[in-house]
């Protein structure tokens, strides 16, 4: 039962995820318009080395950080507490 609910908790968080970076990411210079977006990939380092030319958002800052801390936490639960548990961590 804890099994399906990690699976469960996992495709539901990633799908938000997923979701989220999308609706930030769809008018930003950069993202490419194949994958729903308004720009091409060819300008990502355009103004390189002073990138970006425009400031990022304060929503694009934020959802990196949520996306960093997230990663962090998965590493520290890794070392500290999967460690103890998982038979084949090492």
């Amino acid at each position: 039962m804890r099994a399906v609910r990690k699976l469960l908790f996992d495709v539901v968080f990633y799908s938000l995820a997923s979701a989220t970076a999308f609706l930030l990411f769809k008018d930003e210079s950069w993202f490419p318009a194949m994958i729903g977006g308004e720009g091409n990939c060819s300008q990502i380092y355009e103004g390189y080395p002073h990138w970006p030319p425009e400031p990022i958002s304060v929503k694009l800052e934020i959802y990196y950080m949520c996306q960093l801390g997230i990663h962090f936490f998965s590493i520290f639960e890794i070392v500290t507490i999967r460690r103890k548990t998982d038979r084949k961590y090492y």
